[in-house]
């Protein structure tokens, strides 16, 4: 496996990171072969990092047309599993489509993410044999907590815009941009907005800010291009994270 691509001095580490969880999702096609069961084998060899497993569903639905009446029915079959660690922090998930590994709250780093992910991704190839990587992708939820009462552009450089004529007071908002980033070349979609309050932040409001960075691309599910990848949608979430926030959001940080 490749080193990680170290682009780590371009970009301030915060002590005080708002990420409430990181993700790592990878896409994959497996053979036919492959079934939950052959997924469920995975748990004999991760059982002492992970020794939690839930089973993940999936609803097929079947419409027929009989005497110009539709019927409908539903079977739930298993899709694959989560496997989590005691303290519930980290989560694997190996599915039918695909793999992911998430980090929650208190986030280390990502060379943390990365080698752990990496080591769960070896346990995946060797029982779901997949055929390729479809999608590659990498995801960054923050929750920052402001003022209430604050305005939102003294935090962040993406926020709602309300004409003068409309009331200012914002009870709930949501805004989700995506856009084509052509150096990597990705996908990035970014969702902002007004988290439930916190009783333990009575006079602040929490807004989460959600990057979610991707490529589609067909790649060999051995190869060190997958992590590659991975490596250069870390530096691109970190720039859009730094873009999206401003001098006075990053002073919380630190």
């Amino acid at each position: 496996m490749s080193p990680a691509n170290d682009d780590s001095s371009e970009w301030e580490t915060f002590p005080h990171a708002p990420i409430v969880e990181a993700v790592v999702d990878l896409r994959a096609s497996l053979p036919s072969s492959v079934t939950a069961d052959t997924l469920a084998t995975l748990h004999d060899r991760i059982r002492g990092d992970f020794p939690h497993r839930e089973t993940q569903v999936e609803l097929a639905a079947t419409v027929v047309f009989a005497g110009g009446a539709p019927a409908a029915s539903g079977q739930q079959r298993p899709h694959g599993f989560r496997f989590l660690t005691e303290d519930r922090k980290w989560i694997f998930q190996a599915r039918l489509d695909g793999f992911t590994v998430s980090h929650l709250a208190p986030y280390t780093d990502w060379k943390n993410l990365r080698i752990c992910a990496a080591g769960l991704w070896e346990h995946y190839l060797a029982v779901a044999n997949p055929l390729a990587v479809e999608r590659v992708g990498l995801r960054y939820i923050n929750r920052i907590f402001i003022p209430l009462g604050a305005s939102l552009s003294d935090y962040f450089e993406l926020e709602p815009r309300l004409g003068p004529d409309l009331p200012q007071n914002l009870a709930w908002f949501g805004v989700q941009v995506a856009m084509e980033d052509p150096d990597v070349p990705a996908v990035v979609v970014i969702q902002q907005r007004r988290d439930a309050d916190s009783p333990a932040h009575p006079s602040q409001a929490p807004i989460v800010l959600d990057i979610d960075v991707f490529r589609e691309w067909r790649l060999d599910p051995r190869s060190d291009e997958v992590w590659s990848l991975l490596d250069s949608l870390r530096n691109l979430k970190n720039k859009m994270f730094f873009n999206a926030t401003t001098a006075k959001a990053k002073e919380m940080f630190r």
